[in-house]
């Protein structure tokens, strides 16, 4: 998030708040992994094989990710993602069927259900599948969760599951190749900080493609959110596209909002029933969608379009700074937490790994509540306790 702000500083407003938080949040992770690297014991091999994993309990955690899908599918009866492909829905439209597919048309329980398995078990069984040499159903399992995560019509759930899965192979497989470990991370991180900077720049001398609405600061994420659903098109490359917008531009740029927004005169704080609020409309997210992109990009962002802040973001428009504050003594504990007080064995190696995937890609678009529970980090922080527990301690996964 650091230097996306940076680079944005000449269309973002109430710049001393927003750096204020990121500046904290940056302070807690810094120290928080110096600390677990310097604390924790180097591991250069797999410590307990997989090999041991009962195959009474990975059929049970194979099955179960083959279920939770068709029992999606079923109850909502509709897949956003063929209507991009076979229909001349809108993207409005469109975005109406992922709102149904992820939220309104299933109980709140399964939704987190269905995040769990794209994010935690379906990983988990992907990892233990390849190291038993089970490859057939490595490939079978693999097909359908790439399938059940691009069925809402949204990108983010496969991108971000892949990433799970590859810090989750970099702390276990390949964990005696450390170059490669590191070479891979600082990999991403270049690749998508050049993705934001050229598509930026891009963007910028491209203008008269894609005008932004009067009122709007033109700004490059504002440039190529004027592009969507427009002959004229500014692009370098999909997965460039994908990495520059998704997650260097836009973050950023939203999070900025609730700064600017929850900092007007005469706007309240949230309160903690707005954390499970279902009410659409009165979500916080929808409020600042539809005063920031609703107003200017009807026929892209409808009424149930939500915009998500990063942490930092979220904790201002609960409590201001002071909970800033909290939340990254919080998160700091957290990353201490699946680094420090994590088994020394397999299993703690695999949420270690899921672990520091978690705390690397979704504060900067989601809340510490959404991280926790929806997206599943609570079930992490409940295994590290369990594994390190000496009743249930064992060298087996």
């Amino acid at each position: 998030m650091v230097l996306p702000f940076l680079l944005n500083l000449d269309y973002l407003t109430k710049i001393r708040q927003q750096a204020t938080g990121i500046l904290i949040f940056l302070v807690a992770f810094i120290c928080s992994d110096y600390i677990s690297f310097k604390k924790s014991q180097p591991v250069t091999k797999i410590i307990s094989s997989t090999l041991n994993f009962p195959n009474w309990l990975f059929t049970i955690l194979y099955v179960f990710t083959f279920i939770v899908p068709i029992f999606h599918f079923l109850l909502v009866g509709d897949i956003p993602f063929s209507h991009l492909l076979f229909s001349d829905k809108s993207l409005n439209d469109i975005t109406v069927d992922r709102y149904q597919f992820n939220r309104s048309g299933i109980p709140y329980w399964f939704s987190i259900i269905s995040n769990w398995t794209i994010y935690l078990f379906g990983p988990f069984v992907l990892l233990i599948a390849f190291i038993k040499k089970y490859f057939f159903r490595l490939a079978l399992v693999a097909s359908w969760l790439i399938f059940y995560a691009i069925s809402s019509g949204a990108k983010s759930p496969l991108i971000f599951s892949v990433m799970i899965l590859l810090f989750i192979v970099l702390n276990t497989i390949w964990v005696k190749h450390t170059r490669i470990v590191n070479a891979s991370v600082l990999i991403l991180f270049l690749f998508t900080s050049m993705s934001g900077i050229l598509l930026g720049i891009k963007a910028l001398s491209e203008l008269e493609k894609c005008p932004v609405p009067s009122g709007v600061v033109q700004s490059p994420a504002n440039i190529l959110r004027s592009c969507i659903g427009e002959e004229s098109e500014i692009s370098i490359n999909p997965l460039s596209d994908t990495a520059g917008y998704r997650v260097f531009l836009v973050p950023v740029e939203v999070s900025n909002h609730w700064y600017e927004y929850y900092s007007a005169n005469g706007v309240e704080k949230n309160s903690l029933s707005d954390l499970i609020n279902r009410e659409q409309e009165l979500k916080p997210a929808n409020i600042i969608a539809q005063e920031y992109y609703g107003k200017f990009w009807p026929k892209n962002y409808g009424k149930i379009t939500n915009a998500n802040g990063s942490v930092d973001a979220e904790a201002f428009a609960y409590g201001g700074i002071p909970l800033i504050v909290i939340l990254a003594s919080l998160m700091f504990f957290f990353r201490l937490s699946i680094s420090l007080f994590k088994s020394n064995s397999f299993l703690g190696q695999v949420l270690e790994g899921a672990g520091i995937a978690f705390l690397s890609f979704l504060p900067n678009s989601a809340s510490l509540p959404a991280i926790l529970i929806p997206n599943g980090f609570i079930v992490i922080l409940l295994f590290v306790i369990v594994s390190n527990s000496n009743i249930l301690k064992s060298k087996r996964v």
